[in-house]
């Protein structure tokens, strides 16, 4: 005897709705917990909520001391990082300067004003040097 149902094919499958297929998920997941105390009247609440926000205190409960040390450090260093390059802003803008020294100081007296810019060039050169190794330290030590 053949059975009057028909089993649907796998192109009905595909055609069915995205609400469809979520309503089925979540009957599905309603018959895995555990029957309630009045299981007549349960209703299984079929929103999904989103997660609340938490403070930073919150966030961090479960942090060890060592987690919280690396977070400080590397907040400090993050701040450390910021601050140089406007720093080296500075820098460049006095370097700029005695660019333009060197040109007015080369119409009266040339050796003078080539020794001048040789010198200051050399001690802008060392404190980029420098600022370029605390910027490596602090990004990525």
């Amino acid at each position: 005897m053949a059975s009057s149902s028909i089993a649907p094919t796998t192109s009905d499958k595909y055609t069915r709705s995205s609400d469809e297929h979520h309503d089925e998920k979540l009957d599905d997941i309603a018959e895995l917990l555990p029957p309630s105390k009045n299981a007549d009247t349960a209703v299984v609440d079929k929103t999904i909520h989103e997660p609340e926000p938490v403070g930073v205190l919150k966030l961090f409960r479960f942090a060890t001391p060592l987690d919280r040390v690396l977070t400080l450090a590397g907040v400090f260093f993050s701040c450390a990082s910021g601050v140089v390059t406007p720093v080296m802003i500075i820098i460049f803008s006095k370097l700029m300067g005695v660019i333009i020294q060197y040109t007015n100081r080369s119409a009266a007296d040339l050796e003078s004003a080539n020794h001048y810019l040789g010198h200051e060039s050399r001690h802008y050169c060392l404190l980029f040097f420098i600022l370029g190794i605390v910027m490596f330290v602090v990004s990525f030590g």
